[in-house]
């Protein structure tokens, strides 16, 4: 059917018309996307080399391979680097492979392995050359070890150190526990000397990784910062800041109470004022204006009353930011300026505002 439609008058008169205009590769992107490696080959043969051979044409197909890379499209990044030469200082030399690893794409790398290794037969390039190309992109692609440590995947981890071993430092712990791969770290521990530092649990915390904060804590001596509380409290994991408090000895700082006022954490907000003695800063409430949080607003206002507000930052997208706005009319009007009106009445985010804003 395709090879019927290529030879077909009305076809010749339009690939002629694409390939004025830049286009019949883009019928190649189009295979690509859809990971039709024998379309693209196909397309390729008749015509489009013509057009790949340019500059801007080169780098959408940089483009284009990196999105195949990152949905595992094995084909497509196959065709590519065995049909086009990517320049050195083009994004495909640098991050092709640390893409790969950043996505979990262990099949890519494998590929990009034997690619490199000249296993695979070159339809159109020598195949020295691509070979060489892969292996240069190997070798510029750095801290990966550290990078595979973050994505979680042992048998990756342990591949790479077979096929492709780099340095490894504490970093890839870090990363590790940061993103909650309890396996990936256990591994480290057990295989590896390099450790990690109190940022892994102050990651682990923030993102609520609570299995892991406790499994540090028994396990490594490197422990936490503050910045392990401030930010579980700051995401709203009350049970991880409460943990903290009770086995840890680093605590918090202000940016505890002023990053969950600024996410609504209302519960956050009371435990820290119920159970912790730092407080807060004027950002919180600035913040839970900022954000819409109204009960946030009207609780800090009440145990907090020497912070005020400086001023509405942001208003589109935030819910009950109407009700907020009424809450400052009656407690701190100073803060709804003219500016402030004159922005919303201008850019006509929300017509019932802006006409009490004018009658008010």
């Amino acid at each position: 059917m395709l090879q019927w439609l290529l030879d077909h008058p009305l076809w010749l008169e339009l690939r002629a018309s694409m390939k004025s205009h830049r286009k019949y590769s883009y019928l190649v992107r189009l295979a690509a996307q859809n990971d039709q490696a024998g379309i693209m080959q196909y397309l390729y043969e008749q015509g489009a080399a013509d057009e790949i051979g340019g500059e801007g044409i080169v780098r959408e197909y940089a483009r284009e391979m990196m999105i195949a890379i990152r949905d595992d499209r094995c084909n497509t990044v196959k065709w590519m680097v065995q049909n086009i030469s990517f320049p050195e200082s083009g994004p495909s030399s640098n991050m092709a492979i640390k893409i790969a690893v950043r996505f979990r794409r262990f099949n890519i790398l494998k590929l990009f392995h034997e690619l490199g290794s000249s296993n695979v037969i070159d339809l159109t390039q020598n195949e020295d050359n691509q070979a060489d190309q892969v292996t240069a992109w190997w070798s510029r692609s750095q801290n990966l070890m550290d990078s595979a440590g973050g994505c979680g995947r042992v048998d990756m981890f342990q591949w790479l150190l077979e096929n492709h071993p780099q340095e490894v430092s504490k970093d890839a712990m870090d990363r590790a526990a940061g993103g909650g791969h309890l396996e990936m770290v256990q591994w480290l521990h057990a295989n590896r000397s390099e450790g990690c530092t109190k940022k892994a649990m102050d990651a682990a915390a923030t993102r609520g990784h609570f299995d892991m904060v406790k499994w540090l804590h028994v396990n490594r001596s490197e422990g936490c910062s503050e910045a392990a509380m401030d930010g579980a409290a700051g995401n709203g994991h009350l049970e991880i800041v409460k943990w903290l408090h009770a086995n840890r000895s680093e605590g918090c700082t202000k940016k505890a109470m002023d990053g969950a006022a600024r996410n609504g954490h209302l519960s956050v907000v009371k435990w820290l004022y119920a159970n912790r003695s730092e407080g807060c800063s004027a950002e919180a409430i600035q913040s839970a204006v900022n954000e819409g949080h109204l009960a946030v607003l009207n609780w800090l206002h009440q145990h907090y009353p020497e912070h005020v507000p400086t001023a509405i930052d942001k208003w589109v997208g935030k819910e009950k930011m109407f009700e907020v706005l009424l809450f400052l009319q009656a407690h701190f009007p100073q803060v709804i300026t003219p500016k402030f009106t004159a922005d919303v009445r201008q850019y006509n985010i929300n017509r019932v505002v802006s006409a009490w804003l004018v009658d008010n």
